[in-house]
């Protein structure tokens, strides 16, 4: 049991703080995931707080309303529209948000999304991998805190 305490306190110790509150936007109409992105987010800074919106239409009134350092984004969202409209919306109203688009659709058929400018977003295959969101999340906030 000593060794379990030993190893979760070197863990928190060298876990890096955030300064500041840090907010992130995640689009996603499979309820389930909500508790797999409130635990790795949980997990690595008390400081980090996140939105969760279901479909395009609250996305877009999301991010009117507030202001994100890093959105993940389902390809497939209920209702009209998808991914890429949050995306393109993102563009336009935070351009200096990280964004991240999630899909169990084969990344190859992403090969040509393209924005006017050439850019396109960040793809993250499902199922999704825990480690990698908490590193995109870790990378993009803690490289805007410096």
């Amino acid at each position: 049991m000593l060794l379990y305490e030993e190893m979760l306190t070197d863990r928190l110790m060298t876990k890096p703080e955030l300064s500041r509150q840090k907010p992130i936007l995640i689009i996603e109409d499979d309820r389930s995931l909500r508790m797999i992105f409130d635990w790795l987010i949980k997990d690595l800074d008390e400081k980090i707080t996140y939105d969760w919106c279901t479909s395009v239409d609250q996305a877009k009134a999301s991010l009117s309303a507030n202001s994100y350092e890093l959105v993940f984004a389902d390809f497939l969202l209920n209702g009209y529209g998808n991914g890429l409209d949050v995306w393109e919306y993102c563009n336009a109203v935070l351009p200096k948000a990280e964004f991240v688009m999630m899909s169990s659709l084969k990344l190859e058929g992403f090969c040509n999304v393209t924005g006017e400018n050439g850019a396109s977003p960040r793809l993250l295959a499902k199922p999704l991998d825990v480690n990698e969101i908490q590193g995109i999340i870790r990378r993009t906030l803690l490289a805007k805190e410096a």
